[in-house]
């Protein structure tokens, strides 16, 4: 067995403001600035990140320039030519951290947390000078020509700026409760005051503004970003109200979507970039008033449950609900979204139970019930359907259109061939603390920590009979069934077993295992069978013979294995607080085959040498890097860049092809922050 990915817990992470610019994307972070590229929105690839010493809080970037404002310094000036090693070319000590930064021409506007204006003079980036500073009673300001717009409490101020030494305040429209956010629409002011309005104010004569519009909404609006004439504005609750603003004096609603939320928005061309707090959210906004979201940006804290469907893997975390991973290249897994409607759990009884059945996801957890989602878009799931009402829920299994769901020690069945309209058909009561529940042809067989086993005849949900109760059972975790037989883990016995049901009222152990140690969790693929525990180990039991089990293999997670979902040979692993990718290819010949990671950094040489359009390139790395493979010409000129980004510890091998070249000698360079080697290749054609 082989660890071929691994993602690391980030819990309580914030995100600022971000800004998109030629498709990488500069995100504030706690005490950093992390740099994505999203030239590929469904994939986006984290490829440099800059600790300035504090807390980042702003950026605003311009041609190989970024400006942060951070909370020790003030002003850092950064050059950003390689985006994964920035490095700091210039600073201004203001003391306090920016809420808002904006560039324009020679000149850095920097509005800090106190509502002071500091205008800063970047003809010089490595010597900014300080031109004024100004309390404006604001901490958002759009600039409109020669005028500074911003939105403080209580009002909308214009300020003149084209002396910046002396910004001289031209007039203020004072609303009720102040503005919160601001646009800017040709000679337009937008802006949220109270907590229902929009106003709409003229800006064509600085000196005398004049309310023009105004709107009302019911649920609150909060936050406004301007993409052509159309305004997202976010709801109090949820969701984003799609306000048309063509006629600025008549703004219509055109469209609310209940998943878009943020914090703070950004655009490039028809893609939209969110911050909402704890994730970051990609939308395709070609059609402005229908966004459609297709990736983003998620840290994990505690994957507990896994689920797989086709390229995306269901997550569930223990204090973020449900998450949606991208899976389609194994090596790099990235978690892209954090589904709506899940709340986050705060303690480790937190539970989410997940199962994938065609474009239906299936998921319960103990603080929101039972719930189906439409996965027909993968990375935003519609709930479509719920039981609320079954809270304190300890699993749940599928057969046909029922599903047997546990809740508050009662086994309930549940029409599902409605997903709108599930309907409880009858349920069963059932003593004691129940892990997982699984099905066989109507047929409930019960984990529980008791160790009194039970098999239920469900068929009939208004009538349910036990067919077998024994108190002498040995005590089951987790178990999964197919056909008549019965895989179970077991944290007291410290042994597998598998039971044939054949006969349900005199299940027999056919089988079972050497002593492994604390078993709590099952996943049969094939004819293996996957187990986890406490004791930071994962194990792999071939069962082909169910009356011979064989361990054939093992892994000594970082965490705490607690879920599986396996396709072909990839296993991804919820290792409490990891996730976890692995291949396991064909059964060890000892207690333990996984492959060790390179000791040493190496560019193997180029095969075949020459080659002819596609040449195999092998590199090793004894760690996790950010870097890139690129090509040069004999004239030192960059022909291709083969990848660029964060790469897993481990043996990788990528492709070089030269179709697109004319014949000559190349060189293929491996760059990390602390290796580079280079190897030479001719093509031949």
């Amino acid at each position: 067995m082989r660890k071929l990915a691994q993602i690391d817990p980030e819990p309580n992470l914030l995100f600022r403001s971000p800004v998109l610019v030629d498709s990488l994307l500069f995100i504030p972070v706690e005490a950093r600035l992390k740099i994505m590229n999203v030239a590929n929105p469904l994939r986006p690839r984290e490829i440099g990140s800059y600790s300035p010493g504090g807390s980042v809080v702003a950026v605003a970037v311009r041609d190989n320039l970024a400006f942060i404002g951070e909370s020790s310094i003030g002003l850092q000036i950064l050059d950003i030519s390689n985006p994964s090693e920035l490095l700091q070319i210039g600073s201004l000590q203001l003391g306090r951290p920016a809420d808002e930064i904006v560039l324009a021409g020679d000149f850095c506007y920097y509005v800090d947390d106190y509502a002071y204006l500091s205008i800063i003079n970047i003809s010089d980036p490595e010597n900014p000078q300080l031109e004024s500073t100004t309390r404006i009673y604001a901490r958002r300001f759009k600039l409109w020509n020669n005028y500074l717009v911003a939105a403080g409490y209580p009002s909308l101020s214009v300020y003149d700026i084209s002396n910046p030494s002396q910004p001289a305040l031209t007039d203020s429209f004072v609303t009720l409760g102040g503005p919160a956010s601001l646009v800017v629409l040709g000679n337009y002011a937008i802006f949220p005051s109270g907590i229902n309005d929009i106003h709409v104010v003229d800006l064509s004569d600085p000196y005398n503004l004049e309310q023009v519009g105004f709107a009302t909404f019911d649920g609150g609006v909060g936050l406004l970003a301007l993409k052509d004439s159309v305004v997202y504005a976010t709801a109090y609750r949820s969701g984003v109200r799609i306000i048309d603003f063509s006629d600025p004096t008549q703004p219509e609603l055109v469209g609310f979507n209940e998943r878009f939320g943020y914090n703070s928005i950004t655009f490039d061309g028809d893609l939209a970039v969110a911050s909402a707090f704890d994730e970051i959210q990609i939308y395709d906004v070609s059609n402005v008033i229908e966004p459609q979201r297709i990736s983003g940006y998620v840290p994990t804290s505690r994957i507990i449950s896994t689920a797989i469907n086709g390229d995306h893997l269901y997550l569930g975390d223990n204090e973020k609900g449900l998450l949606v991973a991208d899976v389609s290249i194994p090596t790099e897994p990235i978690v892209v979204a954090k589904v709506q409607g899940v709340p986050n759990g705060t303690n480790d009884h937190y539970k989410i139970h997940l199962v994938v059945r065609d474009n239906l996801l299936y998921a319960s957890s103990n603080r929101s019930g039972f719930m189906i989602f439409d996965i027909t878009n993968p990375v935003d799931p519609v709930l479509v359907g719920s039981l609320p009402e079954l809270s304190g829920i300890g699993g749940f299994d599928l057969e046909g259109n029922r599903a047997y769901v546990e809740s508050g020690q009662l086994i309930h069945v549940i029409d599902i061939s409605n997903p709108e309209e599930l309907i409880d058909l009858g349920s069963v009561s059932w003593l004691g603390l129940t892990f997982d529940v699984d099905v066989s042809n109507g047929l409930v067989c019960p984990s529980t920590l008791h160790a009194t086993y039970k098999i239920i005849d469900m068929n009939d949900p208004t009538n349910p009979q036990v067919i077998y109760e024994s108190s002498n059972y040995h005590r089951v975790n987790a178990s999964v069934i197919e056909g008549n037989l019965i895989y179970q883990a077991s944290f007291y016995t410290a042994s597998p077993a598998i039971v044939d049901i054949t006969n349900p009222s005199n299940p027999i152990l056919v089988g079972h295992g050497e002593e492994w140690g604390e078993m709590s969790y099952i996943e049969k693929s094939g004819s293996y069978v996957y187990l986890g525990g406490y004791d930071q180990e994962m194990r792999i039991m071939d069962v082909s013979d169910p009356t011979q089990l064989a361990r054939v293999g093992a892994y000594d997670t970082p965490g705490y294995p607690k879920a599986f979902a396996i396709r072909d040979s990839i296993i991804y692993v919820a290792d409490d607080p990891f996730l976890g990718v692995y291949v396991f290819s064909s059964p060890m010949s000892s207690a333990d085959d996984r492959t060790e990671l390179p000791t040493q950094f190496q560019l193997h040489p180029i095969y075949p040498n020459p080659f002819n359009n596609t040449a195999n390139i092998a590199f090793d790395l004894p760690r996790e890097v950010t870097g890139r493979l690129v090509v040069y010409d004999v004239l030192g000129r960059m022909t291709n860049t083969l990848y660029d980004g964060k790469l897993a510890a481990g043996s990788h091998q990528m492709q070089f092809n030269g179709k697109d070249l004319s014949s000559g000698t190349y060189f293929v360079r491996l760059e990390t922050p602390t290796f580079t080697a280079t190897q030479k290749a001719v093509l031949l054609k």
